[in-house]
């Protein structure tokens, strides 16, 4: 990792935000698979569906309360 940083091998390195999702992939044909911490999932959720990406291809494992997830608004730009 620090040879990538060192070399700017990398798109960006902030939070996966709208702007990344919307410009820098295919997110209307794309399925989504995430899993990790609370924070993170609930903001990797909110940004496909803020984009109008069908729920049913968002994937996510979570070892919680899915309303907690589903209830979220994205971080940042939106």
């Amino acid at each position: 990792m620090t040879k990538d940083l060192d070399n700017q091998n990398f798109d960006t390195s902030s939070l996966v935000n709208e702007t990344v999702i919307r410009d820098g992939t295919p997110f209307a044909q794309a399925e989504f698979y995430f899993s990790g911490p609370k924070p993170f999932i609930q903001n990797a959720y909110a940004i496909p569906m803020f984009l109008n990406v069908s729920a049913e291809l968002i994937h996510f494992e979570f070892f919680g309360l899915r309303h907690d997830i589903e209830s979220t608004q994205p971080i940042g730009e939106t």
